[in-house]
């Protein structure tokens, strides 16, 4: 299963936690490409991923999470900001 198929079945903090497992896992042996590998774009990839985050929530039609963000919706927003510029 791909990673960000994973992220997509993520309910709860123990399914966050294990991807979060996951993915410091896959960018250890390279599996996963981390574009913004220090502090500084990382936080700035933060920023953009949760700016994007409503983007992907209309297009694939998820309800909006307006006051408490899912365990998922975090997770979208750790993987994007790897790679978000």
């Amino acid at each position: 299963m791909d990673l960000f198929d994973k992220i997509l079945l993520i309910e709860t903090k123990e399914d966050f936690l294990e991807f979060l497992e996951i993915f410091i896992k896959q960018i250890s042996l390279g599996e996963e490409e981390i574009i913004n590998d220090n502090y500084s774009d990382f936080l700035e990839g933060i920023i953009g991923a949760t700016y994007g985050l409503e983007g992907y929530y209309l297009n694939n039609k998820i309800k909006k999470e307006n006051v408490f963000p899912s365990w998922r919706a975090f997770a979208l927003i750790i993987y994007g900001a790897s790679c978000h510029s």
